[in-house]
């Protein structure tokens, strides 16, 4: 099957200019536009520092390798990640733009104790000793502080998306069965839709240096109904020995928060 190749943006604006402003620069070849609210998991060593080097404030996916010269002008800094789609990811993709995110119609409410408009405190794990990880994932009182006040309280209960790099450790066998098993064991119950998954194709750039590191080997987004699905879904048993074997294929990854809905026109 064909394949697609794309290009992720990410983008601090400059002082005085809006995400509405940059988007109506911006005319054609536009698939994904979205708001980042930080990171769920840092990168621990591949393009740390420039990955977490500003704020973000627009996420984009675009058709085009190159933004528009009206767009840069009202842009401080700029990341772009390259990858690709087979052709019925990409279409799909296409046809998703042209409507509001919305939440599935399969999910499952949540708990009653989960639906109170925050994370209950029985959900809550203590603190790991030592340090996290690539891709180790606890739901303890900085992750529920976090996911909590991640996005303003207008947008705590639209769908929200997860936006993951992946760097293997060899083969992407491990996180292949993780996925599988993700796709079976979350996908109705967390209000869980892969919104793309595809192979990273260059090293990530900017428009201002030559600086190359070694690329990361694959990119997704993956939506949940809520940040609170997604929280529950840390939660749960289910969930421990699925982090645990993803965590075992990962040499790195990092996962940022991003809203969709916020920018949607």
């Amino acid at each position: 099957m064909a394949s697609r190749q794309l290009h992720i943006h990410l983008i601090t604006l400059q002082k005085g200019s809006t995400a509405q402003d940059v988007l109506r620069t911006i005319t054609e070849g536009l698939i994904i536009k979205g708001r980042p609210h930080g990171w769920v998991h840092q990168p621990h060593f591949l393009d740390r520092d420039r990955l977490l080097a500003h704020d973000w404030h627009l996420f984009l996916v675009t058709m085009e390798p190159k933004l528009p010269r009206e767009t840069l002008k009202l842009v401080k800094a700029h990341l772009t990640i390259p990858f690709s789609l087979p052709k019925d990811q990409f279409e799909q993709l296409q046809s998703d733009s042209l409507s509001r995110p919305k939440a599935s119609d399969r999910t499952p409410l949540l708990p009653q104790e989960w639906q109170g408009g925050d994370i209950p405190k029985s959900a809550i794990t203590s603190a790991k000793h030592g340090s996290l990880g690539p891709g180790e994932l606890h739901l303890d009182q900085s992750m529920a502080e976090f996911l909590s006040n991640a996005l303003p309280v207008e947008l705590v209960n639209e769908p929200v998306s997860l936006f993951n790099l992946f760097k293997y450790k060899g083969s992407s066998a491990i996180h292949d069965d993780y996925m599988e098993d993700f796709r079976k064991g979350f996908g109705n119950s967390a209000g869980a839709t892969v919104r793309f998954m595809g192979p990273v194709s260059g090293p990530l750039t900017s428009d201002d240096d030559s600086h190359v590191e070694q690329s990361w080997d694959d990119a997704n987004l993956v939506q949940y109904d809520t940040i609170w699905h997604y929280a529950y879904m840390l939660s749960t048993d289910l969930y421990a020995p699925m982090n645990e074997k993803k965590v075992s294929g990962l040499d790195d990854t990092c996962i940022l928060c991003v809203s969709e809905v916020e920018v949607w026109l």
